[in-house]
């Protein structure tokens, strides 16, 4: 997945939370933009505190280095929006 590809999707107005399946069979949600940071080859994914889902000033417990390279494919609610590229 490309950069600006995954930063559009990240920072689309109204925000809708995403997920993305990696290759290697892992997931992750995507719930506060604010927590995740795109770089040119790398997404920056924090994941935060269970206890602390302030959607205003979310809390990060710790962060993610997911390669975009690795990102399979990108869901919002169930509903495919992205998909392998060949």
């Amino acid at each position: 997945m490309q950069a600006m590809e995954l930063y559009d999707l990240i920072h689309r107005e109204p925000f809708q939370p995403l997920r993305l399946f990696m290759k290697d069979g892992r997931t992750f949600e995507i719930r506060f933009p604010r927590l995740a940071i795109v770089s040119h080859n790398y997404l920056f994914l924090g994941i935060p505190i269970p206890s602390d889902l302030d959607p205003v000033l979310p809390i990060s417990e710790y962060l993610e280095k997911l390669p975009q390279v690795e990102i399979d494919r990108v869901e919002a609610l169930g509903v495919a929006m992205t998909s392998p590229k060949p």
